[in-house]
């Protein structure tokens, strides 16, 4: 039976319906590093669930958009572009790589999802 990389996490219920999640186990790209990030993202910020594309995060001209929601209701927005110097993105951090090997991963949190949605309202003008 074919393996998805969201059954290699420890984490399949957050990762299953993420873009990432439905890699192959073959395709390539994934390896130990990539799920060791993954589960140590959910555990350093508390994360309980991912959320949709609903606000056009997908659409502000970055690669391999993920938000997620915490245990105490903050935002965690991820990115994962092919281009060096990414995290200078309007206060997006550099973090593990958790895409690809050869993507750099950026995270930003945010305090909630109103300061999330004016974010990203404010690069869809």
């Amino acid at each position: 039976m074919e393996k998805y990389a969201y059954q290699k996490t420890k984490y399949p219920e957050i990762y299953k319906n993420i873009y990432w999640g439905r890699f192959k186990e073959d395709d390539g790209i994934l390896n130990d590093e990539m799920f060791s990030n993954r589960n140590i993202l959910i555990e350093e910020f508390d994360i309980t669930r991912t959320l949709p594309d609903d606000y056009g995060f997908s659409q502000i001209g970055l690669d391999h958009t993920e938000v997620y929601e915490s245990k105490d209701k903050k935002i965690i927005a991820v990115y994962s572009n092919y281009i060096e110097n990414t995290f200078a993105h309007s206060g997006f951090k550099n973090y593990l790589s958790i895409y690809s090997p050869r993507a750099k991963t950026c995270i930003k949190v945010f305090k909630d999802i109103e300061k999330f949605q004016r974010y990203v309202k404010a690069r869809l003008k």
